[in-house]
């Protein structure tokens, strides 16, 4: 575990993970809501009552996410989606599969 805590040693060379995480207040299970899904590099975090309504449908547009590139800004406070929009696209595909299958 140690190269991952630490900048000495292969790090790199560890496949990269997603975790994947969503708290939901109530009982309908809506998409969004709630969630962070997390790379060693990425955190793509829906914000709470981005989606509501169990019925909710993404629009891509209308979501409250952020993405942040946790090794350049440790304190997650630049929303980087803009200018990673395949890391965008990439977290949201392998979110979507998840909740899909939950």
């Amino acid at each position: 575990m140690w190269p991952l805590w630490s900048d000495h040693g292969a790090s790199n060379d560890w496949p990269d993970r997603i975790l994947i995480t969503q708290h939901i207040k109530s009982i309908a299970q809506a998409p969004y809501q709630n969630a962070t899904v997390i790379s060693q590099r990425y955190k793509l975090i829906a914000y709470p009552n981005a989606a509501n309504d169990v019925n909710f449908q993404p629009n891509y547009s209308d979501l409250d996410v952020a993405l942040y590139d946790l090794i350049a800004d440790k304190g997650e406070s630049e929303d980087v989606s803009e200018s990673h929009p395949e890391v965008m696209a990439h977290l949201q595909k392998v979110y979507e599969n998840w909740f899909t299958e939950m």
